[in-house]
């Protein structure tokens, strides 16, 4: 299995790693927000981009097709947009298609996920 920052990944959270690595952007992988795993009603996003206020999530229709999950990355959504930072959503297939050009345009506010819709 990958790993990013020392913490297991997915093959396309790798190739947004590498990629923002390449493009010289400062990231945290998974870091814990309002309590992480411990506490309920915590998380970690993918990625936090603290140069740019954004978190890229690399979403895939495996983890994130039922209504649960859904709700959980809206929540997660909103609950990052309440501490100024926007979500932007990054396709698995995308993400292993063109890392960097989804990091360039995540990076201008632009999702451009089709997985993401009602999130």
């Amino acid at each position: 299995m990958p790993t990013i920052q020392n913490l297991p990944a997915t093959l396309p959270e790798l190739k947004i790693a590498q990629a923002l690595d390449k493009l010289g952007i400062i990231y945290y992988f998974q870091m814990e927000y309002f309590g992480g795993r411990m506490v309920k009603g915590g998380f970690l996003p993918d990625f936090i981009l603290p140069t740019y206020n954004i978190s890229i999530s690399v979403i895939g229709k495996y983890w994130h097709s039922t209504s649960d999950v859904r709700a959980k990355d809206r929540i997660q959504s909103i609950s990052l947009m309440g501490a100024g930072i926007e979500t932007i959503w990054i396709d698995e297939e995308d993400a292993m298609k063109d890392p960097e050009y989804f990091i360039k345009e995540a990076i201008r506010g632009i999702s451009h996920s089709k997985l993401a819709t009602g999130v």
